[in-house]
């Protein structure tokens, strides 16, 4: 007679959240929030409810320097950035659902399908042109 112990151990459960929208601002905007950004953050299934979202971000901008403080996601959804001076264009964001429950034993903590691609443009002000009557 053989007696086998086996032990069954969870393993960390990839998470999940949507980016439902591209987002657009004005030239010289300052400060901007966007609520709902990040939309149906899960963390995995109920019994990692524990863990928290982090959303890293990789920017690429044409033309580069179109941030005064580079855009990061709240644990919320929030996308928060601040848009530089003077500066329009069009700026690529590669956000990734990450949580910390690890990797270990083969667990999963980036969201399934990897990055996804946000276009953020920073639209230029109108010019306004001032006529005085008579000249």
């Amino acid at each position: 007679q053989i007696l086998f112990n086996i032990r069954i151990t969870a393993v960390n459960q990839p998470p999940s959240c949507n980016f439902p929208h591209p987002v657009f601002a004005s030239q010289d905007a300052g400060p901007m929030e966007v609520p709902g950004f990040a939309i149906d953050l899960v963390q995995g299934p109920s019994s990692e409810s524990w863990q928290h979202l982090v959303f890293p971000i990789t920017v690429s901008s044409d033309p580069p320097g179109l941030f005064a403080s580079p855009p990061v996601v709240d644990p919320t959804g929030t996308l928060l950035f601040h848009a530089a001076d003077g500066r329009y264009g069009r700026s690529v964001l590669l956000v990734t659902c990450r949580d910390n429950g690890g990797t270990e034993f083969g667990g999963v903590d980036t969201r399934v399908g990897g990055q996804v691609e946000v276009i953020l443009t920073i639209v230029p002000k109108p010019v306004v042109s001032q006529v005085r009557p008579g000249m």
